[in-house]
């Protein structure tokens, strides 16, 4: 064998600037998640990066100022916007009580059923929403959200409700 000297590895001096614009490396990078568990298809899906990212830029509480209606479920729709909400809050355990972490879950979790009439109010459209939720595809449902509010405050301000006087029978 010949005497060969190793190859120099170039230094990586933007390694601290990487971890200081990553997120992820921040906020849910000290979660480790069993294969095949709820917490495992949401870091695969890329869940936990796009909530890290919505926390790093202050950005959780945007879809609560855009007013987006919710529909009382039927039944079968009742479990499935149940089960979202149950695998949603079988999250927050995994977590430390009062980090970080365990605070932005429940902020997320606090949005939720806005996030699953997203796609609209027929029942299909919230399976779907329910459906891409369980997937880990938040940031998704985020954006449908957020497209479909701003196409509604698009609506109203085409169409601005005027209020009406009341007549004098009316109001006896």
């Amino acid at each position: 064998m010949r005497n060969r000297s190793h190859p120099l590895v170039p230094e990586q001096p933007h390694e601290a600037e990487d971890q200081a614009r990553d997120p992820t490396l921040s906020l849910f990078a000290d979660l480790v998640t069993v294969p095949g568990t709820y917490a495992d298809t949401i870091l695969n899906a890329g869940g936990f990066t796009f909530l890290a990212q919505l926390s790093q830029d202050n950005r959780l509480f945007v879809l609560r100022d855009h007013h987006l209606p919710t529909s009382l479920p039927a039944h079968n729709l009742h479990h499935s916007i149940c089960n979202a909400t149950k695998l949603a809050l079988s999250l927050c355990p995994i977590f430390p009580h009062c980090s970080e972490e365990r605070v932005t879950m429940r902020l997320f979790i606090h949005f939720l059923p806005q996030l699953l009439h997203a796609a609209g109010l027929r029942h299909q459209d919230v399976e779907y929403c329910c459906t891409l939720f369980v997937q880990g595809k938040w940031q998704q449902l985020w954006d449908m959200a957020m497209a479909r509010a701003q196409k509604l405050e698009a609506k109203q301000a085409k169409n601005p409700k005027i209020a009406r006087c009341r007549s004098s029978k009316e109001k006896s």
